[in-house]
């Protein structure tokens, strides 16, 4: 469990930070092909995680990670507020046209899989 965790809360962070650069770059003019390819996302993921998730796995005790435990509310709480305050009107925008899936597979399977382990150990 405690390897589960430490996977999807890092991977989980560093989705979030990347998607909201992705979105503030986007908003502040920039290429929207390059702001979502994968290369804004290695060029954005890779110092993140050297600057966010190295200096946490140097801690030497596990006294030290409550600070990841205050990142973890706050992240969940950016999180629910995103939700509230955007989905009605994804709702508007899309209700018309919206196809329901009921299987549907593809590689954000695995981008899906690190943020349903962030949600269930938050």
């Amino acid at each position: 469990m405690i390897i589960m965790y430490v996977f999807g809360s890092c991977i989980g962070y560093i989705i979030i930070l990347t998607e909201l650069l992705q979105y503030v770059c986007s908003q502040t003019g920039m290429d929207k092909d390059f702001v979502e390819s994968m290369e804004f996302r290695a060029i954005v993921g890779i110092p993140l995680t050297a600057l966010i998730m190295f200096p946490l796995s140097l801690l030497r005790d596990m006294n030290a990670l409550r600070y990841a435990g205050l990142a973890s509310i706050v992240a969940m709480a950016y999180t629910g507020i995103v939700l509230i305050v955007e989905a009605p009107f994804y709702y508007q925008q899309n209700v018309e046209k919206a196809t329901i899936y009921w299987e549907y597979f593809d590689l954000n399977f695995f981008t899906s899989c690190s943020i349903t382990f962030f949600a269930y150990t938050c």
